[in-house]
């Protein structure tokens, strides 16, 4: 009896101990934390405003210690965002890597440029939506978006456009304002330029006819008078030094184009590391700092979870693969 009963105890603390620990190992699971310097991947130079975001958010996360270890940006320029993706998709699985990602790539795949898609990548969370701008020189006769469909309804070869890249938000934008003025966007005149400078520069020089770039990069030329800014794709104007900008929709055009921004971790990230940095992102978008931050760029706040981000980034990819089917773009 006594041997039975020192079973039934011994057999009891056993299972407790053992739900003790199976408690435990899942708090424990659910509670990661980064135990190594984390890394903030871009795709470009420093300098720019995809580094502007990443060193911001370096210095809020390590003065607020939303992060426990320390914060380091790492640029990756090449292939249009691409090398970036690829040192990123080198740390499989490791919640130490996180990478600003944005339209770009869903559209480096659609167009062949580079196999990393969003099957890829870990999505984390959406931060934020930029939007585009056209400029042209001061004395430009062209002063509204109608004027722009206008002259490309008469002639699509008529205005030169100067971006930074192709298959980028900027030339989405020039194709839908092509299309609602019954032009095909492939017959569009688009020169790629290196940077945002070097097209303003061309454009006040009279080599191309109208910029097509953030909004935030022109402000300092409406303070000058060197250019005019035509139309705003943001669905209502936006604020500070950018309010005198007229959207598309206020110009009849039932156009708007965001520029989107998030973060996305390597491929096979589990769920307590997504979990992780889906609250430092949260806290982030509520942080009165990064809202400054936005709101001086003219960028706007929208959080979204892993999850969410996820739809988001299938429904992008739909809408992409329709536009650039007839921006002629798409890789058969």
């Amino acid at each position: 009896m006594e041997m039975m009963k020192s079973g039934i105890a011994g057999s009891l603390f056993a299972a407790v101990g053992m739900s003790v620990w199976a408690i435990a190992g899942g708090a424990l699971a659910q509670s990661w934390q980064p135990q190594t310097n984390v890394e903030i991947i871009i795709g470009s130079s420093p300098g720019g405003s995809f580094d502007i975001t990443a060193r911001a958010m370096q210095r809020i996360f390590e003065t607020t210690k939303l992060v426990n270890q320390s914060v380091t940006v790492v640029n990756k320029p090449g292939g249009n965002n691409s090398v970036s993706w690829v040192y990123l998709n080198g740390h499989a699985a490791d919640g130490h890597y996180l990478a600003l990602v944005f339209p770009t790539l869903i559209t480096n795949k659609l167009m062949g440029r580079n196999p990393i898609s969003i099957e890829d990548v870990t999505p984390i969370a959406h931060l934020y939506s930029d939007y585009i701008a056209f400029g042209v020189r001061a004395d430009s006769p062209l002063k509204t978006a109608k004027d722009v469909a206008e002259a490309l309804r008469k002639d699509p070869q008529s205005i030169s456009m100067g971006l930074t890249a192709v298959g980028t938000a900027h030339q989405i934008t020039a194709a839908r304002l092509a299309k609602a003025a019954g032009v095909d966007a492939k017959q569009l005149k688009f020169v790629v330029f290196k940077g945002a400078g070097d097209a303003k520069t061309a454009v006040l020089g009279g080599h191309v006819d109208v910029v097509i770039s953030a909004p935030a990069s022109f402000a300092g030329d409406l303070d000058a008078g060197k250019l005019r800014v035509l139309l705003v794709s943001s669905p209502k104007r936006m604020g500070g030094a950018l309010a005198g900008i007229p959207t598309l929709k206020e110009q009849g055009y039932d156009i708007v184009v965001t520029n989107w921004r998030g973060f996305a971790g390597p491929k096979g990230l589990d769920a307590p590391k997504v979990a992780f940095w889906e609250g430092v992102f949260e806290k982030l978008s509520q942080n009165e700092e990064w809202n400054k931050i936005l709101q001086k760029y003219g960028w706007e706040n929208e959080y979204m979870n892993s999850r969410e981000f996820g739809k988001f980034l299938a429904s992008q990819r739909e809408e992409l693969q329709a536009e650039f089917s007839a921006l002629g773009l798409l890789k058969k």
